[in-house]
C-alpha cells in the first residue's frame, strides 16, 4: 500500500512560518473556532502551540513583546478578522514584529451579507447544504439573522410539513407536495 501525505496549502504555510518564529521565540495565532477540524490541523503544524482566538478573552494568551503571526481559519469572519489584526497591532510592543496571512475564503465571506439581505425579504428560507459542510453553517447563520423562519436542510428528511404549512393556499381535499432536494425526491401529503 502506497500512503501520500496530503498537506493544505495553509498548513504548509503556517508550518513554514512556525519554523521561522520559533527559533525566535515567536508565536503562531490562529482566529477560528476552538476544536474545529481545519484549526485542528493548524494547530498540529505548530507542535501544538499555536494559539486559538475565538474570543477577545483569548487575546490575553498572546505576549505582545515577541513575534506574532496571524492565520484564520478559512470560514471565520473578514470583519472579525480585519478588527483582530487591527487590535493585535495596536497592542503589538515597539520592535516585535507581527504580520498576518489572510486566508479568509471569499466564497463564503462575500455571500455573507447578500444571503442575510435576501433571507430578510422572503417569508420562509430553506437552506440547502450538507449536514458537516462549515461553510454551510456559517452561511445558515447569516441567513438566520436576516430571517428567524429559516431552516437548515442536509436530506429531504429535515423537510416538514409544520415548515410549509402556513405558506400553502387553502386546499380543499389532499394535495401531494414533490421535493426534489439533495438529489432525491421526498413525496409529502398536505390534508
Amino acid at each position: 500500500m502506497l500512503l501520500v501525505p496530503v498537506v493544505l496549502t495553509l498548513q504548509k504555510k503556517v508550518r513554514r512560518k512556525y519554523s521561522e518564529l520559533e527559533p525566535l521565540g515567536g508565536q503562531i495565532v490562529i482566529y477560528g473556532k476552538k476544536g474545529h477540524a481545519e484549526v485542528n490541523g493548524l494547530v498540529g503544524q505548530t507542535e501544538g502551540k499555536a494559539i486559538v482566538v475565538q474570543t477577545p478573552e483569548d487575546i490575553e494568551q498572546i505576549d505582545f513583546s515577541r513575534p506574532v503571526a496571524l492565520f484564520s481559519q478559512t470560514t471565520q469572519s473578514l470583519t472579525g478578522f480585519n478588527e483582530l489584526i487591527q487590535t493585535l497591532r495596536d497592542r503589538m510592543l515597539d520592535g516585535a514584529r507581527f504580520d498576518y496571512q489572510d486566508s479568509i475564503c471569499r466564497q463564503v465571506s462575500n455571500r455573507m451579507p447578500h444571503i442575510q439581505e435576501f433571507s430578510s425579504q422572503h417569508e420562509l428560507t430553506l437552506f440547502v447544504a450538507g449536514s458537516k459542510s462549515s461553510n454551510g453553517k456559517v452561511l445558515f447563520g447569516y441567513c438566520q439573522k436576516g430571517n428567524e423562519r429559516s431552516y437548515f436542510i442536509s436530506s429531504p428528511d429535515d423537510v416538514r410539513m409544520e415548515m410549509l404549512t402556513p405558506y400553502t393556499p387553502a386546499l380543499s381535499g389532499s394535495v401531494v407536495l414533490l421535493l426534489r432536494l439533495c438529489g432525491r425526491w421526498r413525496r409529502s401529503l398536505l390534508v
